[in-house]
């Protein structure tokens, strides 16, 4: 019984071993050629093995695109779905006093791309024809419809003097989620990002503020000072 549990062992471990040689090089050539023009006949070759043994492990190219960068984007997206979500759940008061707050969630955000970035720079710049080639735009969706219907409500209640147009806010979010995403465009190291997405946040909070117009009487206090 130990001898088969050892040779069952060994034989997961040696698949492993297989399946890491297999995503590393191609991770390697994803990077190089985009997922188009990567081809799972160089995959195979470059790995060592035939390609009829590649394709017996994986589908296609694109589940391998999937295997690679899977783990990040879907910490990503949760995360980024729950800032949302907890958020939206906020009074409309709290919501105006904590719009800092709320950026400074993108910090969370920063640290899983560059614990992942070789992942996001897959999704960034080589995920085009991959099933991961919208990644960015459903962020960008997210983040415009959320902050739309925020801001329309805030509106709507009186707490801000601007009527926000939906192609305004689709270009400013847009902007603001590219721009999120452009230290993995340039390869910046961590330290250098951190320091650009502090002054992207500060920019965005900044700017928003200005074009909603935030109301003086819920600026500071959070309570209508007129009434009290």
């Amino acid at each position: 019984m130990k001898n088969i549990m050892l040779k069952s062992e060994k034989k997961i471990i040696k698949n492993n071993q297989i399946e890491e040689k297999i995503l590393k090089i191609a991770k390697s050539e994803f990077l190089e050629k985009g997922f188009i023009n990567a081809s799972m006949r160089t995959i195979a070759e470059k790995s060592g093995f035939t390609t009829g043994m590649l394709y017996s492990r994986f589908t296609d190219k694109d589940m391998i695109f999937t295997r690679l960068v899977s783990e990040g984007a879907d910490k990503f997206l949760d995360y980024f779905v729950k800032m949302q979500e907890n958020f939206e759940s906020l009074n409309p008061n709290d919501k105006i006093h904590t719009m800092d707050d709320y950026s400074t969630e993108f910090d969370t955000l920063f640290e899983i791309i560059y614990d992942y970035f070789d992942s996001f720079k897959l999704i960034v710049c080589c995920s085009a024809g991959s099933t991961y080639e919208n990644f960015v735009a459903k962020i960008i969706k997210i983040e415009s419809d959320n902050t739309l219907i925020t801001f329309h409500k805030l509106y709507e209640q009186g707490f801000i003097e601007n009527y926000i147009r939906e192609d305004l806010c689709q270009m400013l979010c847009t902007a603001l989620v590219n721009g999120m995403f452009t230290s993995v465009v340039h390869d910046f190291s961590r330290k250098d990002a951190y320091e650009y997405m502090k002054s992207l946040q500060k920019f965005f909070t900044a700017g928003w503020r200005e074009i909603i117009g935030v109301k003086k009487n819920f600026d500071k206090g959070g309570e209508n000072e007129e009434e009290i």
